[in-house]
């Protein structure tokens, strides 16, 4: 029986409810910056911003994570989103609530490595950990879908906005209270997965181009970034729900609500099995699924096959997360990293944020089923690129 630490038990809580506000109005938000002026290009560019916003700032959270703690470094940036949605709420204009949403991505941007950092500290068992956590994200996604089904007509995504800030406060009091720091900030290792221990920024830079694994995952990693920044992290989905089959926003958010709730079932379900597998393994075979699925779903009009196609493409989307912050855990050491993390995320979202913009661009020459054609085209060649990733035996981390 594997135990839980209490910080899984307190993030996946208090992830859920935040996940299930924010998702009440997160999925139509293209169509709320439409409806407020902007056009499809300007929401297209605005969404390559928001990633740039959230990975700009990562190494700095990573710094910031190592420096000061995992605990501390995710509690602090919680305390903005109450700030940040609740002025989203009152001011009904699309070019500042894009920029006040870009500043929620700095907030969640320096929280990355903490969250990655603290989940891999906190149990040996890690396909199982981070899986048991993004599968009760998955589910809060899918919960906070459904009640945008039922609300977001009802009182509109403003209010939706507001409920946000009130349950952010609600779960940053209760971080605050509960997260345990698990080691003293910048305390060594006494493992490592590869290389020698590097203290300095500089020297935790450089170190990632001096391990072959490294540089690799890091190729891949932004191959997979742009490839979710065209699928459930861009306007796209929703777009084309909108506009080619033209669903309603309520319509829209109960096909999210669908797939992230029995992506969470499935892959709560699939722990034992999860852990039989390979991470590499597990995200190899989801690189592909996953874009396919998507694909398909692109052209298969509005039909039940398409929408089984639609929900099964967020199993594989749970099983991408997962196994990625797996790999990544088990090619870094605790003593550097959340700023292996946070420079990951920042050379990854550098490399990836034009991915909307571009995939705009494609929709504009091609048609509405071009981004999904270039997802696929993403997950194959991140695919390949994990094939000669050698993954060390996984350190104990002084656990």
């Amino acid at each position: 029986m594997v135990q839980v630490h209490r910080n899984i038990l307190v993030l996946s809580a208090t992830l859920f409810f935040l996940l299930v506000a924010t998702f009440t109005w997160l999925n139509v938000f293209p169509i709320y910056l439409k409806e407020l002026g902007a056009s499809d290009y300007e929401v297209g560019v605005a969404y390559s911003f928001f990633f740039l916003a959230f990975y700009v700032t990562s190494f700095l959270g990573g710094i910031l994570t190592d420096t000061f703690g995992r605990a501390r470094m995710i509690v602090l940036p919680t305390f903005a989103y109450p700030v940040i949605y609740g002025l989203m709420a009152l001011i009904p204009d699309w070019r500042m609530a894009a920029f006040f949403f870009c500043w929620g991505n700095i907030a969640g941007s320096l929280q990355g490595p903490a969250f990655t950092a603290l989940m891999a500290e906190s149990s040996e068992n890690r396909e199982r950990i981070f899986t048991y956590l993004n599968a009760f994200a998955s589910l809060g996604l899918g919960v906070g879908s459904y009640l945008g089904a039922v609300f977001v007509e009802e009182i509109g995504i403003r209010w939706l906005m507001g409920i946000t800030a009130v349950v952010a406060l609600v779960v940053a009091i209760f971080r605050q209270w509960l997260l345990v720091e698990l080691s003293s900030p910048g305390a060594p290792a006494e493992n490592t997965a590869s290389g020698e221990p590097a203290e300095s920024f500089r020297d935790v830079f450089l170190s990632i181009f001096r391990q072959k694994a490294l540089l690799l995952f890091l190729l891949t990693s932004i191959l997979i970034f742009f490839m979710l920044s065209l699928t459930v992290n861009g306007p796209f989905i929703s777009l084309h729900f909108k506009d080619e089959l033209t669903k309603s926003e309520g319509e829209i958010n109960r096909f999210f609500a669908g797939g992230w709730l029995i992506a969470g079932v499935v892959n709560l379900l699939a722990l034992p099995w999860i852990q039989r597998w390979k991470a590499r393994s597990l995200l190899q075979l989801s690189l592909v699924i996953y874009p396919a699925l998507l694909g398909f779903w692109a052209f298969a009009g509005d039909s039940l096959v398409a929408t089984a196609l639609f929900i099964a493409s967020f199993i594989f989307n749970l099983f991408i997360w997962s196994m990625h912050g797996v790999l990544l855990s088990d090619l870094t050491m605790r003593s550097h990293r959340g700023r292996v993390v946070g420079i990951f995320l920042t050379l990854t979202g550098l490399l990836s944020f034009l991915g909307p913009a571009i995939g705009t661009v494609f929709k504009m020459w091609l048609g509405s089923q071009a981004p999904f054609l270039l997802t696929f085209l993403f997950g194959v060649l991140a695919f390949l690129t994990l094939l000669p990733l050698k993954v060390p035996e996984r350190p104990s981390d002084g656990q």
